[in-house]
């Protein structure tokens, strides 16, 4: 005989978007994703976005770069 749950576990967190991740990180590493993401005016997820994608492990192309890119371009034109 088979025994089904009548409740679903519930979820560490709640999703955001597609994707949901929980972590947990050391005081070090908090302070400095912290600095990361004011320096940038980012986001928290922004900022772990950021730097796991130009994780040379990784080898994606930075979107703060781009975002430059597009508001030099942006203001650059509007003469």
């Amino acid at each position: 005989m088979e025994h089904v749950l009548s409740v679903r576990p519930r979820p560490l967190r709640l999703p955001l978007g597609r994707h949901k991740k929980c972590v947990a990180l050391h005081t070090d590493t908090y302070l400095k994703l912290r600095a990361f993401a004011q320096q940038h005016e980012l986001s928290w997820s922004g900022a772990i976005h950021e730097l796991l994608r130009t994780n040379p492990a990784i080898g994606l192309p930075s979107l703060l770069q781009a975002r430059k890119a597009a508001a030099t371009q942006t203001f650059g034109t509007d003469s």
